[in-house]
């Protein structure tokens, strides 16, 4: 597993594996994926893999507004 990491850490397509996400990083990607922009792109943008890209949606966007939604119905 450390071995796979290390080699999409070392590909300059996905060198990005395994970092952190900025806010300007889930803002920019929101306003992206809100623009309908395919995830092949951003993948080459953000220099992530498509199931990096897509936990970022899930976890920072979708869930984020789910969680506003039950705490604005409270």
């Amino acid at each position: 597993m450390l071995k796979k990491f290390l080699k999409l850490q070392n590909n300059e397509e996905t060198s990005k594996v395994d970092n952190k996400w900025y806010p300007e990083e889930d803002y920019k990607l929101q306003q992206e994926i809100n623009d309908k922009k395919s995830f092949e792109d951003i993948v080459l943008e953000y220099n992530r893999t498509i199931v990096g890209i897509k936990a970022s949606v899930i976890s920072h966007i979708l869930y984020t507004r789910y969680n506003d939604g039950i705490n604005n119905n409270k």
